[in-house]
């Protein structure tokens, strides 16, 4: 709901600044990339979607690093 709603600043307040969030926000990321739901997509294609702050993808990379790589179902790469 955070992405949809393009809250950046929730999202960044709940799972990007704190060490303890990085952490929920990584299991977040394995679960969402394993899910078949998602048709091969990372939490970076799912935020890429709705355009967020710049910092953001990057704190998102250096806590998935090979989120940028990754490739959905239509061989797409989130960026």
């Amino acid at each position: 709901r955070l992405i949809a709603a393009n809250d950046w600043q929730q999202l960044n307040d709940m799972f990007l600044s704190e060490p303890e969030g990085a952490k929920a926000f990584q299991y977040l990321a394995t679960k969402v990339a394993k899910s078949s739901s998602f048709n091969g997509m990372t939490i970076l294609h799912a935020c890429a979607r709705f355009d967020p702050p710049a910092v953001l993808i990057d704190r998102m990379i250096e806590l998935c690093p090979d989120a940028p790589r990754s490739q959905d179902c239509l061989n797409r790469t989130p960026l």
